[in-house]
C-alpha cells in the first residue's frame, strides 16, 4: 500500500493539479477534522478521496512522538484503512511525505469519491483510527491526552 515519496508526490502534483482554466477550478475543497491523535485535511478529486494526516497540535519533537508517527501511526492506518474502506491497494494507497519541514501522511482511497455521503465515510475513518490509536499508542504518549 505505501509507495515511494517520489511517486506519491508526482502523482499528487498531477491528480491535484491545477486547472489551466483559473486557479479556483484547481483548488480542492478542503475540509478539516482534528483530534488529539492527529489533524487531517480531505476531499474528493474526481472520483478518489484523499486525505492528508498531520501530527496533532499537541505534538512534541520528541522521540516518543516521532516513534508514534513513523512507526505506529502508519500501521494503526492501514490496518483502519483496510477495515472501513473493505479494500486494499490498488484501491488503498497512502505513503510518508518528509515535506518542508511538515511530516504527513498522503492517503487515497481510489473510487470511494463517489459513495453517497463522503463526509459520513472520512468521520467513520477518523473516529476508528482515534480509537485504534487510544488503544496502542503506548504510555509515553499519555501526556497527550
Amino acid at each position: 500500500m505505501v509507495k515511494s515519496e517520489v511517486e506519491v508526490l508526482r502523482e499528487m502534483r498531477s491528480s491535484e493539479g491545477f486547472s489551466s482554466q483559473g486557479i479556483a477550478d484547481g483548488v480542492p475543497n478542503k475540509k478539516k477534522l482534528s483530534n488529539k491523535f492527529f489533524r487531517m485535511e480531505y476531499f474528493t478529486k474526481e472520483d478518489d478521496l484523499v486525505i492528508h494526516f498531520y501530527m496533532p497540535d499537541a505534538a512534541k519533537p520528541d522521540d516518543a512522538w516521532r516513534a508514534y508517527w513513523t512507526q505506529t501511526f502508519p500501521y494503526v492506518m492501514d490496518e483502519v484503512a483496510q477495515n472501513v474502506f473493505e479494500a486494499t491497494y490498488p484501491r488503498l494507497e497512502a505513503a510518508y511525505i518528509a515535506d518542508h519541514e511538515l511530516f504527513s501522511y498522503w492517503f487515497r482511497a481510489r473510487g470511494f469519491g463517489l459513495v453517497a455521503d463522503p463526509d459520513m465515510l472520512v468521520k467513520r475513518f477518523e473516529t476508528k483510527l482515534s480509537e485504534a490509536l487510544a488503544v496502542a499508542r503506548t504510555g509515553t504518549l499519555g501526556s497527550a491526552s
